[in-house]
């Protein structure tokens, strides 16, 4: 909610709360200090002279808020900090994450216009990409678009939300709580409240698909967009909607999470998009590669890996959504 992340612990390690500034090793709990030294450890190895840094905000973040963890990052030794805002209104709903989804593709190079601003300034190595509550989701659809982030490590801070009602249900009832609403999810049951979303998002995926297939019509997804991702992102855009009125939610989440841990040469791919993409991961270092070799001795893609901080008893977070996606990263 409009809460600041609640930077904690590492995969269950350590469940009692820690500021941003500890979280991020500067003081306080020694857990969440050598957390990010682990990563740090590995980002202090590369030849860059700068560390850059990309932000996927939280739900409802304020700017002050956004502005802290900025200058947090800076101070850390992170002078290039790019941030990008995590809205509900385009990552909480089918109709959402397309719209986000084809404003990432419209903003690419075209012979006819520039790239988007925010498609020309995430076209770079990160050394980390910081996804704090629905940052993930909002990652998720800019991978999916193809975009060319490459990262050396990825922070996930509560999260992650995943497509689904369920997800999104938690997530209200406990914003509600937390902001003066406590009647509401004393007085609607969870699987009626579960029920009801269901159902509106299925509904407005059916309305996705009746508009995208308006779009291949008239042909302007094939005039607007850049050379080849016309048919690519076609494709994206009627599988997502039609597994969304289905209901096939499992399905998304999983594919949510294989294209932001999975994203690279050879790994698992639901789209022509993330196959053709740049690949997200960038190669750890050569003398790098025995200790981050895994059972079967090929080499993590990554060289920082991924660091997992939640709150076990966060009312905004099923605990068993981030065990999930620890078990498949």
């Amino acid at each position: 909610g409009r809460r600041a992340p609640a930077a904690v612990g590492v995969a269950g390690a350590d469940s009692r709360p820690a500021d941003l500034n500890a979280f991020l090793g500067f003081a306080g709990k020694k857990s969440s200090t050598s957390v990010f030294a682990a990563s740090s450890e590995v980002l202090d190895k590369t030849e860059k002279k700068e560390k850059s840094a990309l932000i996927l905000s939280w739900f409802y973040a304020q700017p002050k808020e956004i502005e802290l963890v900025k200058r947090i990052y800076k101070k850390r030794g992170f002078p290039n900090v790019v941030v990008v805002e995590s809205l509900v209104k385009d990552a909480a709903t089918p109709r959402g994450w397309y719209k986000s989804f084809m404003r990432y593709i419209h903003g690419f190079e075209t012979p006819d216009r520039p790239a988007a601003p925010l498609n020309a300034q995430l076209s770079q190595d990160f050394d980390v990409v910081h996804c704090m509550s629905g940052g993930f989701l909002n990652l998720y659809l800019l991978l999916s678009a193809g975009m060319p982030i490459r990262f050396r490590s990825i922070v996930l801070d509560s999260t992650p939300i995943l497509p689904q009602p369920r997800a999104f249900v938690r997530f209200a009832r406990a914003y509600m709580t937390e902001n003066g609403l406590p009647l509401v999810p004393a007085l609607l049951p969870e699987p009626v409240h579960t029920a009801f979303q269901t159902a509106r998002w299925s509904l407005g995926a059916f309305y996705v698909r009746i508009k995208h297939k308006w779009t291949r019509a008239t042909r302007r997804l094939h005039e607007e967009v850049a050379p080849g991702l016309a048919d690519p992102a076609d494709k994206w855009a009627k599988v997502t909607a039609m597994d969304s009125a289905l209901n096939r939610y499992n399905k998304l989440s999983e594919q949510a999470i294989e294209t932001i841990f999975h994203h690279g040469p050879g790994a698992p791919s639901d789209t022509e998009l993330q196959a053709a993409a740049a690949a997200a991961w960038i190669p750890p270092p050569a003398s790098d590669a025995a200790q981050l070799a895994g059972k079967d001795g090929k080499v993590v893609p990554g060289s920082g890996g991924a660091i997992f901080l939640y709150n076990p008893n966060d009312p905004f977070l099923n605990p068993k959504d981030v065990a999930g996606a620890v078990e498949r990263c």
